[in-house]
């Protein structure tokens, strides 16, 4: 190729790139909400919206001309991971992005994107452009919800070591002592009663299991009958107390999903509480909702406690994760030998 051919390629190729530059802006200035950018093929930055100079920190003038990668955490730069997506992009034509991300002063946020190789008309590679969005709360989010369920594992393992296991083994040793020795067992371990009534709490243990198992299977399930089920079983869970459900009218017949699971989770919570702590002889869960968001209370008449001097448990901070999902409100109401009250307050979904 002689050099007036090469100098020939050569403006092909800048105005190729110059022409590509100009409808990549033009797309840039239409999405402020996204970083898009643009970087050549060896990977180094020549185009810069403002939506990645919010989201990176860096002004155009400071990361145009540098090495893409230094937006990448360092970990993954040294796994090789922004020549692995250059490279799923030029062989795929698309290479998804979904990472944590480095900002200018250090901070992370977790991006989620892609990116795709530009071509010039003869097809070669002359660079590459990548859309990315921060992502970081619904990643908090998710992160919270693991943590949530993490402990509603540990919290039904124990509830079926201490509810189910120990019944279970009291009966069968009786079982077994009575068959082995009859007339001893009966005098000094085999009490009928006593074994029935340690069957019967282990059934309805398994029973409370498989129903919090299960809970979140039904698709758009009518809240109002989930909350029911909840509190027709806390009822056989506590004989002694009187537990109420009100419904008020106009409550809606259905929920999503998420959110039908997210709000029986508050109010299993604050039933189990009131169970476990208040001494409560009176329940009630009542439900409403007006045209912009829905209520959900339980409250109750047992012993209540001063929430300035009592930590929070495992069971609340769950209910408070299940209302940051939900973008609600959660308050807690209680005194001294005054009883509690949880208040929970959604938007309606629409």
């Amino acid at each position: 190729m002689d050099r007036a051919s090469g100098d020939g390629a050569g403006r092909r190729l800048e105005e190729a790139l110059r022409e590509s530059e100009e409808r990549f802006g033009r797309l840039v200035e239409a999405a402020k909400d996204y970083a898009i950018f643009m970087t050549d093929a060896d990977g180094r930055v020549s185009t810069w919206n403002e939506g990645a100079e919010r989201l990176f920190g860096y002004g155009e003038g400071e990361i145009v001309g540098r090495d893409g990668s230094v937006l990448f955490v360092p970990e993954d730069r040294e796994a090789g991971a922004p020549e692995r997506e250059h490279g799923k992009a030029r062989t795929e034509g698309r290479a998804e992005d979904e990472r944590w991300h480095l900002r200018k002063d250090g901070t992370r946020f977790w991006a989620s994107g892609f990116v795709r190789p530009i071509l010039d008309e003869e097809g070669d590679l002359i660079g590459y452009s990548k859309v990315a969005r921060d992502l970081t709360e619904r990643r908090r989010a998710e992160e919270a919800v693991d943590e949530v369920r993490r402990a509603e594992r540990d919290r039904l393992a124990r509830d079926l070591h201490d509810l189910v296991l120990q019944d279970l083994v009291y009966a069968l040793q009786a079982w077994e002592a009575r068959r082995l020795a009859p007339r001893a067992a009966e005098e000094d371990v085999f009490d009928p009663r006593q074994m029935t009534s340690s069957l019967r709490r282990a059934s309805q243990g398994v029973r409370q299991a498989i129903h919090e198992l299960r809970e979140g299977e039904t698709v758009g399930r009518a809240l109002a009958r989930a909350v029911e089920d909840l509190v027709r079983m806390e009822r056989r869970r506590s004989p002694g107390t009187h537990v109420e459900l009100a419904v008020s009218e106009g409550f809606p017949e259905e929920l999503p999903k998420e959110a039908c699971k997210d709000v029986l989770l508050v109010v299993r919570e604050a039933l189990a509480n009131a169970r476990r702590h208040s001494g409560a002889r009176r329940v009630r869960v009542a439900l409403g909702a007006t045209e912009e968001e829905i209520r959900v209370e339980v409250s109750d008449d047992g012993a209540g406690f001063d929430p300035r001097q009592t930590p929070e448990g495992v069971g609340l901070r769950a209910m408070r994760e299940r209302t940051a999902l939900l973008n609600g409100r959660l308050s807690v109401l209680s005194e001294p030998a005054g009883g509690t009250t949880v208040r929970l307050r959604v938007p309606r979904p629409s």
